[in-house]
């Protein structure tokens, strides 16, 4: 099948249109896309920032989208389904890490930016095992950003292994940092939002931070 994206041919390049082909593995999933983003990490691929982008480039790495086809293996998934997607789209699901449940560390993984294409398109194709169904009073828009920065500040909160009314100190109140504050205080936490900048205390009242620390 073919799929219109758009994609950056060169650093200092703009999107242009681009299209490319995929086959539609046994656990793979079509996926119309309606929401994506263009996060840090996009932008540092795009200007090649660390020295290994690899042209062209269709970014995007957080995204929601409905399920149009099947793989002939998928489970869980039906087309209609509304789903988010992320940064990895595939691993090979036998070596040591896949069998341990961390996939991300696995040497054959599918990853947008370094091996795959990804949501600045139409379409993506992505295994099944990472299209996460979204709940109906989760709005598109609101949820796209929670597949990738989302995720981050969620793992160190849960791997952290807090008490229910832990205090937590979030340094940094960039998007991240918000998400963090906002998914803290759904913990029960009490949060103290630490920044030098004192212009953000509104955008972080907002957010409902528990108490505001400035340094």
């Amino acid at each position: 099948m073919e799929i219109k994206a758009y994609a950056i041919m060169e650093r200092g390049a703009v999107p242009t249109p681009f299209t490319y082909s995929r086959v539609l593995g046994a656990h793979d999933v079509l996926v119309r896309l309606t929401h994506r983003s263009i996060a840090t990490g996009d932008v540092q691929f795009i200007d090649n920032a660390w020295g290994d982008t690899r042209y062209p480039l269709v970014p995007s790495h957080e995204m929601v989208g409905i399920v149009e086809q099947l793989g002939g293996d998928v489970t869980g998934l039906e087309p209609g389904d509304r789903v988010g997607i992320g940064f990895q789209l595939g691993a090979c699901f036998a070596c040591e890490y896949c069998e341990r449940g961390v996939e991300q560390l696995c040497q054959q993984q599918t990853v947008v930016g370094v091996n795959a294409f990804g949501g600045l398109a139409e379409h993506i194709v992505v295994d099944h095992r990472f299209a996460f169904r979204l709940p109906d009073a989760l709005e598109s828009a609101a949820a796209v950003p929670l597949f990738s920065s989302g995720l981050t500040v969620y793992s160190a909160l849960r791997h952290a292994q807090l008490r229910a009314t832990a205090r937590v100190a979030v340094l940094g109140i960039g998007g991240l940092g918000r998400l963090a504050v906002q998914l803290s205080r759904t913990m029960g936490h009490e949060v103290a939002a630490v920044s030098r900048s004192r212009g953000k205390r509104e955008a972080d009242s907002r957010a409902r931070c528990g108490v505001h620390r400035w340094r």
